[in-house]
């Protein structure tokens, strides 16, 4: 029977579920008040671009700026903006002087809030459970997330939105309130380890520094560009899915949210099959079926006038873009050894494909001075585990290109865009890996050997003993000429 995770878990899992609870209910009820208010697609639209916004200004500093502070502190005071705002929204609604104008503020600042809250969120677990219960964390984690956001936010938030226009917001931002109280109880000590050295650099280079690396990262630099690029194609949809469900569709209120609900389903059960085809199919072949079908089911719902009909179409759209999403997250979060542990193939991105990559290159900015500073003390920094250390070198090879597959991933128009994956030893690994149904990759054999420092010039002491004998190096004084 395997050990408890410990009341800090309990308490963890408890905030992290009310949260993801109120983000389900808010997605719901934001675009149905946007509806109330307007029924022009363009100010609709603009809601769900304010929603995301901050993911694209933010993400990077916000990455910088939770490995500077108490995580804990950072969920609490994230959910507490949220809570204030969705409150303050909720009165207005209640007095019937809620407007476009202070809707699409409060989409906003809840976003910016969001950045903080999930770039510190994963970071924490951790420090919660013990190494060996990662797995088991990570995945009642996942499981809370999709229950509380799929399967009970969205449908709840459209009832309450249906009852009273003010009852979904003032219930969201009662769940706020209560995961930021939960999230302060949680004992320990909570501010990330970071490495001591002599140089203190500002979160503006560490960003800079971030967006340099992942620039140069080919393997992570073309799979940020293919997800932004179909994240953006895809909010040509979800921007005004609302007006579609409602006048198209003639679902009501209470059935946009049951709409939600069939491709939240969708998008479990993608994520469920997805490992299973990619051992049977390839990693590739499924990538490319994922991303073709998502673009026929999407055309295929904006053709029709059946309410179940466009149900299955949007769950077997959802069911394809995991396809993606699992896929891509198995290989991106390994060129973070630490990032592995707080973004997954459970995350179920509502707002587009795009939006893990990006959080991910949040936390890169922050990771990278960790590394930096480790070389200034002369200590080489290794991967968490193997499967980092094949995909943080995949497609680095001098003088190789990375092999481009080409496939339709455009949600909405069938744009033709590219999945690159790189044609070197430690990109073979992973596929081989992928095919035999491997969870945890393993580095490719000439990654394991690790590299004989070369021997000190005659006559001078070395300036650090070498790791070969499994020992991490580290300085020692210079000393005198040898005789």
């Amino acid at each position: 029977m395997p050990a408890p995770l410990g009341p800090a878990f309990r308490r963890l899992f408890v905030a992290s579920s009310a949260s993801n609870l109120a983000d389900g209910i808010t997605r719901v009820v934001l675009p149905l008040l946007a509806a109330r208010l307007t029924r022009d697609p363009v100010l609709v639209a603009v809601l769900t671009t304010l929603a995301f916004l901050p993911w694209l200004l933010f993400a990077l500093p916000a990455g910088a700026v939770v490995d500077r502070v108490d995580r804990r502190r950072a969920m609490a005071a994230a959910n507490a903006v949220r809570a204030f705002g969705l409150g303050a929204l909720g009165v207005t609604a209640l007095a019937g002087t809620a407007t476009l104008a202070v809707l699409y503020v409060v989409a906003f600042g809840i976003g910016v809030a969001e950045t903080f809250y999930d770039s510190a969120a994963r970071a924490m677990l951790p420090q919660v459970v013990r190494r060996d219960q990662l797995d088991r964390g990570n995945g009642l984690l996942t499981v809370g997330e999709t229950a509380s956001e799929t399967f009970l936010g969205a449908p709840v938030g459209a009832a309450l939105f249906a009852v009273a226009v003010a009852a979904p917001f003032l219930t969201t931002a009662a769940a706020y309130a209560l995961a930021a109280v939960v999230v302060c109880t949680i004992a320990g000590r909570h501010r990330p380890d970071r490495t001591e050295s002599g140089a203190r650099t500002s979160i503006r280079r560490d960003v800079a520094e971030g967006v340099g690396w992942l620039w140069r990262h080919r393997f992570l630099r073309g799979l940020t560009l293919v997800s932004a690029t179909t994240s953006g194609l895809q909010s040509l949809t979800t921007g005004v899915t609302v007006l579609w469900a409602l006048d198209v569709l003639d679902v009501g209120e209470a059935g946009f949210g049951l709409l939600l609900t069939a491709s939240g389903l969708g998008a479990v059960v993608g994520g469920l099959v997805a490992a299973r085809l990619a051992a049977r199919l390839g990693r590739t072949t499924v990538l490319v079926a994922g991303a073709v079908l998502a673009a026929l089911a999407t055309a295929a719902a904006g053709l029709t006038t059946d309410r179940y009909v466009a149900g299955v179409l949007l769950a077997v759209g959802a069911a394809a873009v995991m396809f993606w999403n699992v896929l891509t997250h198995v290989a991106a979060p390994g060129a973070d050894p630490r990032g592995a542990l707080r973004s997954g193939p459970g995350r179920l991105p509502h707002a587009g494909v795009g939006r893990d990559p990006r959080r991910l290159a949040a936390r890169r900015a922050a990771r990278r001075r960790d590394h930096r500073a480790d070389r200034v003390r002369g200590r080489r920094v290794r991967s968490a585990g193997g499967g980092a250390d094949v995909v943080a070198t995949a497609g680095e090879a001098p003088g190789r290109r990375p092999r481009c597959v080409c496939g339709t991933c455009a949600r909405s128009c069938g744009l033709i865009i590219g999945v690159w994956l790189p044609d070197t030893p430690s990109g073979a690994a992973i596929r081989r890996c992928s095919r035999a149904g491997v969870g945890a990759h393993r580095p490719a054999a000439h990654l394991q050997r690790r590299r004989t420092p070369p021997a000190p010039a005659v006559g001078r002491t070395p300036r650090h003993i070498p790791d070969a004998i499994g020992l991490p190096a580290f300085p020692v004084r210079r000393s005198s000429r040898l005789k």
